[in-house]
Formats: C-alpha cells, structure tokens, sequence
C-alpha cells in the first residue's frame, strides 16, 4: 500500500508539474496574443492613414493632370534652357543683349518685354529661346514670350542668329511712313538665320524685311503686317515677308494671314544658296498676292528656282488688283508650282485669279510648270507663254 499510494503520489506530483507548465504557457500565449492585437490595431490605424495620404496623393496628381499649371511647364523649359536666364519682363532682355558677346543663349521666361527704338542688335550665332513651344494660330499655342518694340526694326543683327517661342511686335505700328526705307522691317535677318515657332504680327510695314540668304522659317506665323496700305493699291513694300535681294529664303508649315502681301521673294531671288522653297504653309486672307514670285530676269547671270507645293493659298487678293493673285510668278523663272490649293476663303468668298504666269514690266518671261493644284474656281493664266507647263 506505501508503495502504491507512493506511486501514485509521484504520478500525482508530476501530473501537477506537466498542469503548472501547462497553465504557465496558457497565461504567456494570452500575453502574446495581447501584444499582437495591440500591434495589430496600430497597424490598422496607420494603414488607414497612409491609404488617405494616398489617395491624397492621388487626387492632387489627377488635378494637376487635368489642369497643368502653366509655370510648371514654364520652370522646366527655362530650366532646360542652357545660356543666360532672363526673366521679369520690361527692358531686362535689351540689357542682357547688350551686355553680352556674339554666339549667348538667351533663356527667356514668360513676359513683356520692352524694346527701345534701337531695337535689339544681335550679334552672330545669338539665339533668343522663349520658354515652352509655340505655335502658329488657329488652335495652336501662341508664344508666351512677347517683345514689343518703339519704332519700326525691332530685331536684327548678324548671321545665323537663331529665333524661337517668341512674339515680337512694334508698338508704334502706325508711324506714318511711305517708303521701304522709312518704315523698316521689324525683323530683319543676316545670313542663315532660322525663325521657329515665332508670331511677328501688327507691324508698320514688314513683318520680316531685307533677309540675308538662307534664311529658313518654320512654324511661324505672320499676320497683320502693312495693313494700313491696304486698299492703297500696290506700295511695292508691304507685307508678311519681303526678301530675295540678298538670296532666297524657305518658309514652311507656317500661317501667314492678313497682311498686305504675303510671301515674297522680290528681285532676282537667286538661288544660288537654296531655292525659293514655299512648302505645307496655309497663306490666307492677303489684301494683294499670296505667294509672290518675282523678277528673277533682272540679271541673266543669276540661278533662279522656285520650289511652290502642297500649300493652302485661299482669300488672297481680295483687293481685286488685276494683275495680282493667289500665286503670282512675275517675269520668274524655273517655278515649279505643284499640289496647292487656291481658291476663296470663308473671309473673301468672291472668285479670282489663282494661278498666274505673267511677263511683267518688259523685264522677260516666266517659266516653269503647274500641276495638280486645286483650283476651286480660280483662273489658271499663262500657260500659253514659252517656257510654261500646265498639267
């Protein structure tokens, strides 16, 4: 019996060990199970409120999404922009100008700003860049940057001087001036120069004057120029552009509207750098001609090639001058003039002259070829002279 009750006191006893330790682990997982509900529920509260940060987040992301603020995408062009910053409008960029060599950069940031009547004098390889990318009118974004001059000549200088994103202006567009001379050009280009994504508008007389050769414009727009002449008659001066003295120039993917003439290439016009190349432009709405191709007899010595295709050439002379048209090649030579659209506009909706080859003056005979233009009841003249090809 000792010995049974002994045994059974030991099983007891150690029972009684395995039910301490037993319980002894319960009371710890109970501990552990607190501490883990606690961190659960800290998790819980922070990830609700990183989620509203989130969505926070999100939400001012999608609005700037929808609506860009315009200074973002101004900083990042200006900050882009390698050279020398400018900004704060008024005569700031004539000072920077003059205070610099040839061949600066000049990071423009948006504004006004006030030219006086010396005009900005550039010097050779001078680029002026306007912030972000413009262009031309109708639905494209006008430049940001707007220098305004005093007097006639805004901006000229020396050779291969590069334009961008900008808007240039002549306050004083109503001088009272009659000759080329007198009124100027309000841009008026040395040799290679490239105009890109610039609006040049309600100037005197010219929008662009006395070009250098190689002159190249691309995505710009030309508007408003010489329209005080208007219904004048023909002031053999006025108008969008009037170059070719010095060499031909391009203009391409460009609008030129309502000036008094609008791209021309005057007297001899030689090609000996480039020819006289109008391509992919939309020209409307010209009180005289729309493209103007002229006078390339003058020297016989002189190459000339005209390059006039896949153009919108509507509304132009409105001013109903006989001799004038949409695209005009005066005593011209070697045009080939190929795949425009002529024609009226919404502006002038009246019938005129389209096409026209003409030996103008006495000074000899046009030459060269037109074929698969659209002529939207406009005339086609002049492919009866020697030298012509109509197709």
């Amino acid at each position: 019996m000792i010995h049974a009750s002994g045994r059974c006191g030991e099983v007891y006893a150690a029972d009684r060990q395995r039910l301490d330790y037993a319980g002894g682990e319960s009371k710890g997982q109970k501990g552990e199970a607190l501490i883990l509900r606690g961190i659960n529920a800290m998790v819980r509260r922070l990830s609700i409120a990183v989620a509203a940060l989130v969505v926070g987040l999100l939400t001012v992301a999608a609005q700037n999404a929808v609506e860009p603020k315009i200074m973002d995408a101004t900083s990042t062009a200006y900050s882009k922009c390698r050279g020398v910053k400018v900004g704060g409008g008024r005569a700031a960029l004539e000072k920077a100008v003059n205070n610099r060599g040839p061949g600066t950069t000049f990071c423009i940031t948006r504004g006004t700003y006030t030219v006086s009547r010396k005009g900005l004098k550039l010097q050779k390889g001078d680029v002026l860049d306007g912030v972000g990318r413009a262009h031309p009118g109708r639905r494209g974004k006008r430049p940001r940057v707007r220098i305004v001059g005093q007097g006639t000549s805004v901006i000229a200088g020396d050779d291969r001087v590069r334009l961008r994103d900008i808007s240039i202006t002549d306050a004083n567009n109503n001088s009272g001036c009659s000759s080329a001379t007198a009124c100027g050009q309000t841009v008026k280009p040395g040799i290679g120069w490239l105009i890109q994504r610039v609006r040049i508008h309600h100037a005197d007389a010219q929008c662009i004057g006395s070009a250098g050769h190689s002159l190249v414009i691309v995505d710009t727009e030309l508007d408003h120029c010489g329209t005080r002449f208007d219904g004048k008659g023909q002031n053999g001066f006025a108008g969008a552009i009037k170059a070719g003295s010095n060499g031909a120039f391009t203009i391409r993917k460009s609008y030129v509207h309502n000036n008094n003439q609008g791209v021309w290439c005057d007297v001899d016009c030689s090609s000996a750098h480039m020819p006289f190349t109008v391509v992919k432009n939309r020209i409307l709405n010209n009180y005289s001609f729309g493209v103007h191709y002229e006078h390339t007899t003058m020297k016989s010595s002189t190459p000339a090639r005209a390059i006039i295709k896949r153009n919108v050439v509507r509304g132009n002379n409105w001013g109903k001058l006989p001799t004038k048209a949409d695209i005009g090649i005066m005593s011209a030579q070697n045009a080939r003039v190929r795949n425009n659209k002529v024609g009226a506009s919404a502006a002038h909706p009246s019938k005129g002259n389209g096409i026209a080859f003409r030996n103008t003056e006495g000074r000899g005979g046009a030459s060269g070829t037109a074929s698969g233009n659209q002529m939207g009841g406009d005339s086609l003249e002049g492919c009866n002279l020697a030298g012509v090809t109509c197709k």
